[in-house]
Order: structure tokens, then C-alpha cells, then sequence
């Protein structure tokens, strides 16, 4: 902050000492607006513009996509959908199109989609359901890793997050415990 106060305080100066001197030489109007130049103003008071604003790439806000993907998880994935009737709230139409096609059983009710593609697979186990962990992968724009438990089943997938929707799915893994 003192870096810019010294460097507004020095355009003020600057300003001030500009508007009230007249060129010599230069008596061709009394309106004329007198110009200074660099070599007026000493090194020591010019501080590099770039040292006070930075120009940063706009961050995704990881915790919003984070709570995406968990209430996917937890109302289409992990859990049952029939409490969650709108899966366009949470995917774009590539991902929708995407689950619809994995869905290969009869479908009396359209749009039907496989929900289960995000997960293990597993229809059945012992033990419990939950998202451990999602994580941003670094330098991959937009997509999340996922770890969680389906059933007691581990499994691990990647979720990629467009507009704060899911718009790509990729199973990394699943460790199936019979």
C-alpha cells in the first residue's frame, strides 16, 4: 500500500507543479497547457507498475464446483435420485447426453440416465456411501478428482465441472470388495 500511496502522491505532485508553470519559451497563449517530461521527475520516485497491479487469471471458485459435485453425489450417485428430480440443475446437456447413453436398460419414464456411470457400479455391499475427498487436479482447467466409498466399495473418478455444472466423468478407479 505504501508503494501506492508514494506513487499517487507523486502524479498529485507532478499535477499540481505542471498546472501551475509555463514553458519558456513558449508565450503563444496564456491557455496553452505546459507538458513535462521523464527526465523532470527522478528515478527514485518512479515505482514499476507492474510491482502494484498484477494481472492474476481469474481463480474457479473451487468450494461452489466442491458442492456440486457433492449433492450429485449424494442425491444421484451414493444415494437415491428419486428425492432430486432435476439432474439440468447439476449437468450440462454433453454430460446428460453422456449418462443417457450409458443407460442400457429399458426406460418406461424419459429421459432415463445412469447415474451409477459417476460411481463404482456396485449394486450391492456392506458398508457405507460418502465422498471422502474432492480435489482440483492441478493443471487441468476445470476438472475435480473425486474420492469416495459406494456400498464400502473405494472408487475414484474424475469430474469435470463447465459453468458450474458437470460436463465430463472419467472412472479412475474402482475396487471391488466381494
Amino acid at each position: 500500500m505504501n508503494k501506492f500511496n508514494l506513487l499517487l502522491c507523486g502524479s498529485l505532485a507532478m499535477t499540481l507543479v505542471a498546472c501551475g508553470s509555463k514553458n519558456k519559451g513558449d508565450e503563444s497563449s496564456a491557455d496553452s497547457v505546459p507538458t513535462q517530461t521523464v527526465d523532470t521527475v527522478a528515478a527514485a520516485d518512479l515505482v514499476p507498475v507492474d510491482s502494484i497491479l498484477k494481472e492474476e487469471d481469474p481463480q474457479p471458485d473451487h468450494s461452489a464446483n466442491e458442492r456440486v459435485i457433492r449433492k450429485v453425489y449424494k442425491n444421484f450417485v451414493l444415494g437415491p435420485s428419486e428425492g432430486e428430480s432435476s439432474p439440468k440443475k447439476y449437468f450440462t446437456a454433453k454430460a446428460l447426453k453422456k449418462l443417457q447413453a450409458a443407460y442400457e436398460y429399458d426406460c418406461d419414464q424419459g429421459p432415463c440416465y445412469a447415474f451409477w456411470d459417476l460411481g463404482t457400479g456396485a449394486q450391492d455391499g456392506d458398508g457405507k456411501s460418502a465422498v471422502k475427498s474432492v480435489t482440483p487436479i492441478e493443471g487441468e482447467d476445470g476438472w475435480y478428482r473425486v474420492e469416495y466409498t459406494e456400498m464400502g466399495h473405494q472408487g475414484v473418478t474424475n469430474i469435470k465441472i463447465v459453468d458450474g455444472k458437470i460436463d465430463d466423468y472419467k472412472l479412475i478407479s474402482a475396487n471391488m470388495k466381494w
